[in-house]
């Protein structure tokens, strides 16, 4: 009887881009609410509230961004029909829409006009919203040609632009360019100074190919319609050029798109998608979360992004989740059991918005006091000698002495599963024997009653190999 060792030398992510037993061992095919940043393996942290009060009503929360205002940060909501501001502890009522507004698909964008500091609000059913910190009020005029109803918007090279209008699916406006007596409020033309004029352009010719989504980079405006990618270069109407990138693409939600650098990452229903800067092409190791996305809903997927991680919000098997990639390492993590409106990134840290309070992500040890439930499966393998027999003798674990010592193992050999719950000896290596068989095993470690736990230096499985006695 040979004897052998199986090793998890460092924790990496999820990986569901082949058969499991094509996987290296610090792969998983099926993970959640795990922690691997540092190559050990420990229950992910949780989320705090940072809002004393929740959000007041019971209406749907449709968005939640902060504004980062010159006289105080504050948070922004839309809730059914109305807006409110967060100061503090506290939540004000700023403005109600006087007709239902029957979206989701709010956008928001940070911008000056004149010398102050305004917020910037559209929905592609009302004209723009602007609220300088005290007062909700209406953008641009009728005079302007700023009284659109549109609903996404940008700045680009010191202008504003702006599409999503119901009635001209295909359009893309911009803002004169501010200077003198002229502001972004004002999106007329200029017979004096034809390059600082306002204006309008089309996009594709077709309505059943509307714009959805466009976003800034240093060089170029990149355009999303429905089903193709364009992009506008030039710094003055004279120059403005209109090119087609892709002629068919993915979908996404604008509100999924991040940047990083002058780089546009995107979640679509296949995948992570990036814009890196010539093409839009899904990721390298975008199908290690191919059955993540097999179950997950896209369309109103939310992004933020802090230096080394992205992550992205999704509707799975009809519950809230999110996605998070680690841009340094190419790993995938899946983080659900909590609701989620929201996500955006303050100070290089992660917020959401969860029950109507604004929450601090990776922080504390339950998801606002509601306990973590976490797993962790090694792939089923044999190990490529499917003719030999694997006995588990034994596996070896090393707690981390700052989390908690207490986890779940279940073994499966063969036919037979297995449940330990373990007890992690401090500074010392815990062996735990086992006992079963089969030409396949894998393992799952899980936090027990919503505990931490860690597991420092890898896993090692002593094993009993044997042939098949004749």
């Amino acid at each position: 009887m040979a004897q052998a060792v199986y090793r998890i030398e460092r924790f990496l992510g999820i990986d569901q881009s082949t058969e499991e037993n094509f996987l290296g061992s610090g792969y998983t095919p099926d993970a959640c609410n795990m922690c691997t940043d540092d190559g050990n393996l420990s229950v992910a942290k949780g989320f705090a509230r940072t809002s004393l009060l929740p959000v007041p009503g019971d209406a749907e929360i449709k968005r939640c961004i902060p504004f980062r205002h010159s006289n105080g940060d504050m948070y922004i909501v839309v809730a059914g029909n109305s807006i409110y501001a967060g100061f503090g502890g506290a939540w004000l009522e700023l403005y109600t829409y006087p007709q239902d507004v029957d979206v989701d698909d709010f956008d928001f964008l940070e911008a000056k006009i004149g010398t102050s500091d305004y917020i910037i609000i559209g929905n592609g059913k009302t004209g723009l919203l602007k609220f300088d910190g005290q007062t909700v009020s209406e953008f641009g005029s009728e005079a302007m040609c700023s009284d659109r109803p549109v609903r996404y918007l940008a700045m680009y090279k010191n202008r504003l632009f702006a599409a999503g209008d119901s009635e001209h699916p295909n359009r893309l406006y911009w803002s004169k360019l501010p200077g003198d007596s002229r502001s972004i409020e004002d999106w007329g033309a200029d017979e004096a100074s034809p390059n600082v004029e306002g204006g309008h352009t089309q996009i594709g010719l077709f309505d059943n190919d509307p714009i959805v989504a466009i976003t800034p980079l240093s060089s170029q405006l990149l355009i999303f319609k429905k089903n193709s990618l364009y992009r506008l270069y030039g710094d003055k109407p004279s120059n403005f050029t209109v090119e087609e990138i892709e002629s068919v693409t993915e979908s996404a939600a604008h509100t999924s798109i991040i940047h990083y650098g002058d780089v546009a990452y995107f979640m679509t229903q296949t995948g992570l998608y990036v814009f890196d800067g010539v093409s839009a092409h899904l990721m390298h190791d975008a199908k290690k979360i191919r059955d993540i996305m097999s179950r997950s809903d896209t369309s109103r997927t939310r992004g933020a992004r802090t230096r080394e991680k992205l992550y992205f919000t999704v509707r799975m098997d009809g519950e809230d989740a999110i996605i998070e990639y680690d841009l340094m390492r190419g790993t995938y993590m899946l983080r659900n059991g909590f609701e989620v409106r929201d996500i955006f990134s303050r100070d290089n840290g992660i917020y959401i918005m969860s029950d109507r309070y604004i929450c601090k992500f990776n922080c504390g040890e339950s998801y606002a006091g509601k306990p973590i439930s976490a797993h962790w499966c090694t792939p089923l393998t044999d190990l490529n000698e499917k003719t030999v027999i694997k006995q588990l003798r034994e596996i070896y674990l090393r707690c981390d002495d700052e989390k908690g010592k207490t986890l779940k193992l279940t073994t499966q050999a063969g036919n037979n599963t297995r449940d330990y719950i373990v007890k992690l000896s401090e500074n010392e290596v815990t062996e735990i024997p086992l006992c079963d068989e089969g030409r396949c095993f894998n393992l799952k470690l899980e936090n027990v009653a919503g505990e931490s736990f860690g597991l420092r230096g890898g896993v090692e499985i002593a094993l009993n190999l044997r042939g098949r006695c004749v």
